[in-house]
């Protein structure tokens, strides 16, 4: 072997190393590129991630009536008298993902006023029925919000009970109307106008005895750019609305209605004599 060939291929092997490391190197900044891009949509979409917890607070109630998770003696230990971690801190997502609560309190009164039953839980982002695509189209601007309905589910309701402002309006019309799920309903419906935290509320008499299963809450979107009406087909928005909240308040328009938050994570709800009086308050909270 002739010192030119020696050389000759010492070069190429040097060519062959550094375009094998040129390639690595365009594969790492292409996978840390789909990484970033791929943290903006999650961001933009307002993926959600959901804490689920439910408690029974019932008098008398058996050790097995509360479905919340105890706290991890570990954890506790681990942390410094008075100091929380940055998880516990309220208002603080470690992910970078949104968080919505729904915490719910809901009482069971007989006619004098007494408390016969009580929960105090979590609820979910109600997923593939409406609440996802309520959030992402508010952060996008292409929907402003209407008003808010409450149902109570289970066989004391007949299947369910609708706590709404009106049964004429949305979303009250689409529970509470001709041939809808609600077979009782009340217009005891009141919200605060505010971002967070919304809170929710109504009262509705059961109209027989029996349980309560499931809770969800109930919005209405509007979007003045698609001039949507009851019964029109659901297309993706043809711009951003334009339509200011307070239009959408109160009338038959809309562009969206479904389930923002849904539930039946907690201890059933007794109810033991047709008439008893169930209040709800729903207090919802992204962090």
């Amino acid at each position: 072997m002739t010192e030119i060939e020696t050389v000759q291929e010492q070069d190429e092997m040097i060519h062959s190393i550094e375009y094998r490391n040129r390639k690595q190197r365009n594969a790492q900044s292409q996978s840390s590129l789909a990484g970033a891009c791929g943290v903006l949509l999650m961001l933009l979409a307002g993926q959600v991630s959901v804490a689920q917890q439910s408690a029974s607070v019932k008098p008398a109630a058996a050790a097995t009536d509360s479905v919340r998770p105890a706290p991890a003696a570990a954890n506790s230990a681990a942390q410094p008298a008075g100091k929380k971690s940055e998880a516990e801190a309220p208002g603080k997502s470690l992910d970078g993902t949104i968080k919505v609560h729904g915490h719910w309190v809901i009482n069971v009164r007989n006619p004098d006023g007494t408390v016969a039953d009580h929960r105090d839980f979590e609820n979910s982002l109600a997923i593939g029925s409406g609440g996802d695509v309520f959030l992402i189209g508010l952060l996008a601007g292409y929907y402003v919000p209407g008003d808010f309905g409450i149902e109570v589910l289970g066989a004391a309701c007949h299947y369910s009970c609708g706590i709404v402002q009106s049964v004429s309006t949305w979303p009250g019309l689409d529970l509470c109307g001709p041939g809808n799920d609600a077979q009782t309903c009340s217009t005891t419906l009141a919200y605060n106008a505010v971002l967070a935290p919304t809170t929710v509320s109504g009262s509705v008499l059961a109209p027989d005895a029996g349980t309560l299963t499931q809770v969800r809450t109930l919005f209405n979107a509007c979007n003045a750019v698609n001039g949507y009406k009851p019964g029109a087909p659901i297309v993706a928005p043809a711009g951003p609305s334009t339509m200011a909240p307070i239009d959408c308040h109160g009338t038959k328009l809309t562009a969206l209605v479904g389930y923002l938050t849904a539930t039946g994570n907690f201890t059933p709800l007794q109810i033991t004599v047709p008439g008893q009086n169930i209040e709800v308050t729903v207090t919802i909270t992204f962090a």
